[in-house]
């Protein structure tokens, strides 16, 4: 059995408006080495930009909010570089511009396992946790739940 896991402790992170500035952010550093002897190359840029605190300063960004980029599914790590999603630049530019139809693709893309946790195992059989809880509360009356509901895969 999947524990079901989530950035805890982080949730202002995941506002709608602030995922937004933070795609923004993200897209302007797509490919920028995160792990380079210099400074932190993402936090000035995204305190700066997004008003957001990103504690504690003694580390890297990366380090700590690595699963909330990767949770909300804006940026992953390849190699030593940043690599922002398509999903990023969408939300960017515009293109999902609003928190349901942001919610509406997360709900069909975020699964278990996923390798933004530790202990990522491939082999463990996918889940999509939100669909699932959107199921368990059996709301007939949306057509978005009625939809995933219908077109999902367990």
């Amino acid at each position: 059995m999947n524990q079901w896991h989530w950035d805890q402790g982080r949730l202002e992170y995941f506002l709608f408006d602030n995922l937004r500035a933070m795609a923004i952010c993200l897209v302007d550093l797509d490919g920028i080495e995160i792990n380079s002897e210099n400074a932190d190359p993402l936090r000035p840029i995204l305190e700066r930009d997004t008003g957001l605190s990103f504690s504690p300063a003694r580390y890297r960004l990366w380090r700590n909010y690595a699963r909330v980029f990767g949770c909300s599914l804006l940026a992953t790590k390849a190699g030593k570089h940043l690599l922002v999603s398509d999903f990023c630049k969408k939300i960017a530019s515009g293109m999902i511009s609003e928190p349901d139809d942001y919610l509406t693709l997360l709900i069909q893309r975020f699964r278990f396992p996923s390798p933004v946790f530790e202990n990522y195992d491939s082999n463990e059989a996918i889940v999509y946790p939100f669909v699932a809880l959107l199921l368990a509360t059996k709301c007939d009356k949306c057509v978005k739940c009625y939809w995933l509901s219908a077109n999902s895969v367990f």
